[in-house]
């Protein structure tokens, strides 16, 4: 009888009324009331597939995890950022230092770095970006793997 009456019952308002008050009032289908508390009900938040979830005494919070093509072609980006900025750190280059780089890799990283060209090289300080085919200068090389590719990074100072 409890947990018919229990499953027919608001998940949040039990959950809430439990993290607040430390108890629920329930009321059974022949009318008797019955209070649980935390020692007698536990309420969990379990997410669907796909999804992140934390409950707490005002609400739950619901996050969408999956990975769209954007999200991950943006995530490419801001690791040839990354590496880049890694690049110039080694080569202890100035903080202004005008730079030009090239980028060889997989097609995953190619279609990442064409489609936020402008803000790489914004963000690096990069005044040629030049992405696929062989460097048309010679620089310092870095070569690693990026997601489930390669990428090589070749770098030159500008004067």
């Amino acid at each position: 009888m409890v947990r018919s009456a229990l499953d027919s019952c608001e998940p949040d308002e039990v959950r809430g009324a439990l993290s607040l008050n430390g108890a629920y009032e329930l009321t059974l289908a022949d009318g008797e009331k019955v209070v649980l508390d935390t020692e007698l009900v536990q309420v969990t938040v379990q997410a669907e597939e796909g999804f992140a979830a934390s409950g707490g005494a005002v609400g739950t919070v619901i996050l969408d995890t999956r990975l769209t093509d954007s999200l991950v072609s943006e995530g490419l980006a801001r690791e040839v950022t990354n590496r880049i900025q890694t690049l110039r750190k080694e080569r202890d280059l100035d903080y202004t230092a005008r730079i030009r780089i090239h980028v060889r890799g997989s097609s995953s990283v190619l279609a990442a770095c064409t489609e936020h060209r402008d803000s790489i090289a914004e963000e690096t300080l990069a005044s040629v970006f030049e992405i696929g085919g062989e460097p048309g200068f010679q620089g310092t090389i870095s070569e690693s793997t990026l997601g489930d590719g390669d990428l090589s990074l070749c770098m030159e100072t500008l004067s």
